[in-house]
């Protein structure tokens, strides 16, 4: 009997569909339960595959906020240095206008 079931069990996962020792029930029964592991193994492995897709287009989807992200501040480098320089070259201004007025009263003296 072990033998039997033994080899039943071994023509199923060899697709050797030979089950000439069971009763046409138990056969049916088998065979329905092969083909819903069959379906059940091929939506694990479509779902494991879409994880890993998504996985992938996650880490793109980063890579390319990140690499926009870079290009914009150095393509945006040159005029915000240029605004700071004006920035700086206004607080001289400022300074040196401050300078002359608190030097203005000592002038006529």
């Amino acid at each position: 009997m072990n033998a039997t079931i033994y080899l039943t069990y071994y023509s199923l996962l060899t697709n050797n569909y030979s089950l000439i020792h069971m009763p046409p029930d138990v056969q049916s029964t088998l065979e329905e339960l092969m083909k819903l592991t069959r379906d059940n193994n091929s939506m694990l492995h479509k779902m494991r595959r879409g994880a890993r897709n998504a996985q992938m287009m996650r880490g793109v989807y980063w890579l390319l906020i990140i690499g926009v992200s870079v290009a914009g501040y150095y393509t945006i480098k040159p005029y915000i240095e240029k605004v700071q320089s004006l920035y700086t070259e206004g607080q001289s201004a400022i300074e040196n206008v401050k300078d002359f007025g608190s030097n203005l009263p000592k002038f006529g003296q």
